[in-house]
């Protein structure tokens, strides 16, 4: 009985998030209005499928079969590296798309003890005002990530992408997505794919280099960005998407030097 009655609580605490998420939501921009976000353009994808979606601070090509991003586009100017806004946790389905495109927090919590609900563009980096660090809890921006590489060397990648930014002094530009296949599994009711990896690109725009990283959807091997680097050329085999940039694709740049411990200590 009680089982039962919990079980009931939990569905109807799952409904009024879901309820309360429509709410809040504004309606996608238009790409048209976001090209600062998208100074390499947005990539080419062999998927026809795909729904693109403009929020404030990123562009998702979202796969509403898959039920995930295939890719989120945005840039990060130093001004906003540090983000000054307290994590909401605000996770919500994204109510710009039809019920049966989208992924529901349920899905989700059928995955909880394993995954988290890994950010494509991390809440940091949309964490200069409290609308636009909401906006990158909607699920369209969501995957299900091994929640060792979501805490582990993923975010020491997200860390390490903010500090360029700021040491640099440079606004780069960011790709990032899973990476799946008709044969990934997938979890939930609404038959959400789980990632088998997932995939970084930044391009810094003062001499257009770019650094590309894969990770494998699992958990990580190493705290060393460096034993993740590959070549975008990888990226795009891997993906099926073709990326408009103005580097050798085929090489892997050496990564760009960086002081954590300083960019920690501005950050607290």
């Amino acid at each position: 009985m009680f089982t039962k009655l919990f079980g009931l609580v939990r569905k109807v605490h799952v409904a009024t998030k879901d309820f309360l998420g429509t709410i809040a939501q504004p309606n996608p921009i238009p790409v048209e209005q976001l090209q600062n976000l998208i100074p390499y353009g947005l990539p080419v994808s062999k998927n026809i499928n795909l729904i693109t979606i403009g929020r404030t601070a990123y562009i998702v090509q979202y796969d509403p079969l898959a039920k995930i991003p295939a890719c989120v586009s945005w840039t990060l100017t130093p001004e906003h590296s540090i983000a000054v806004v307290k994590r909401s946790d605000s996770f919500a389905p994204d109510y710009s798309l039809q019920p049966a495109q989208r992924a529901s927090l349920a899905d989700y919590e059928s995955i909880a003890k394993t995954c988290d609900r890994g950010h494509n563009i991390s809440c940091e980096s949309g964490g200069y005002d409290i609308p636009t660090e909401r906006q990158t809890f909607y699920l369209s921006n969501m995957t299900g990530q091994c929640f060792q590489l979501n805490r582990g060397n993923w975010k020491v990648l997200e860390v390490t992408e903010r500090a360029w930014t700021k040491e640099l002094n440079l606004t780069l530009a960011f790709f990032t997505g899973p990476v799946y296949n008709k044969d990934s599994k997938t979890f939930g009711v609404n038959k959400v794919v789980m990632p088998d990896g997932y995939f970084k690109i930044i391009v810094r725009p003062d001499n257009n280099q770019a650094l590309a990283f894969y990770y494998p959807n699992e958990i990580p091997t190493s705290d060393d960005i460096s034993n993740y680097q590959t070549t975008v050329a990888d990226i795009e085999t891997k993906t099926g998407l073709t990326f408009n940039l103005k580097d050798d694709k085929t090489i892997k740049n050496p990564i760009w030097t960086v002081n954590i411990k300083e960019y920690d200590q501005d950050r607290k």
